[in-house]
């Protein structure tokens, strides 16, 4: 399975999109490239985070999970499974069943937490809203430019103030279903993580069957 974060709640009409992201915001922008430039320049780091979705059936699900991210290489684990990648093989292990997919990795073209700090070099406006921005964090409204690219159409990220770390974003389909990401624990690895980290080790996961899909 993929973890995503796809996006928003109401269509926005194109007079309104028009006039509120004529223009990139260059605070937004400030800050956004500070976010980037913050976690490239990390050797590694990882979260705790917690994941809710609200359909607009009126379905709920909650879960809390974790990743760890080092450059192009990332482990994430939640809900009963693990993916993990170091950048060439994914490896997706799921413990109902004790069984391991194994495949090419493709990175996803939807937004995932490992994507979540460059997402807006992919084809966004954003700008900065102040009303919710007065206290420790800064809150930033990213919408997709071609809105048929992404089912999302509206994106929020919230990064503190005080070191450009990113606390959570929310997110919402066009189909009215609404995501939200929020950033339990941040911790960084200044010394970084050995690649076979992201790599599956099947001793640790005695019996375990193993699908080569590639």
């Amino acid at each position: 399975m993929k973890l995503k974060a796809t996006i928003f709640l109401l269509a926005i009409g194109l007079f309104t999109f028009t006039n509120l992201y004529a223009q990139q915001d260059a605070k937004a922008k400030s800050i956004l490239d500070a976010v980037k430039n913050r976690y490239e320049n990390l050797k590694a780091f990882g979260a705790s985070f917690r994941y809710s979705l609200k359909s607009s059936s009126g379905v709920t699900d909650n879960f809390n999970g974790s990743i760890t991210i080092a450059k192009k290489m990332f482990r994430l684990k939640a809900s009963g499974q693990e993916v993990m990648t170091d950048g060439k093989t994914q490896w997706t292990y799921l413990k109902e069943t004790n069984e391991a997919n194994v495949t090419e990795y493709e990175p996803d073209e939807g937004i995932t937490p490992d994507k979540i700090y460059t997402i807006y070099k992919q084809g966004f406006k954003y700008r900065l809203l102040p009303a919710e921005s007065k206290g420790t964090y800064h809150s930033i409204e990213m919408v997709p430019q071609d809105r048929k690219k992404y089912q999302l159409t509206k994106l929020k990220l919230r990064v503190k103030k005080a070191d450009n770390t990113i606390m959570g974003w929310e997110t919402y389909e066009k189909n009215g279903n609404r995501y939200l990401y929020t950033i339990l624990k941040f911790i960084e690895h200044k010394n970084g993580i050995s690649k076979s980290y992201f790599q599956f080790n099947p001793k640790k996961y005695p019996g375990v069957e193993l699908n080569d899909l590639r």
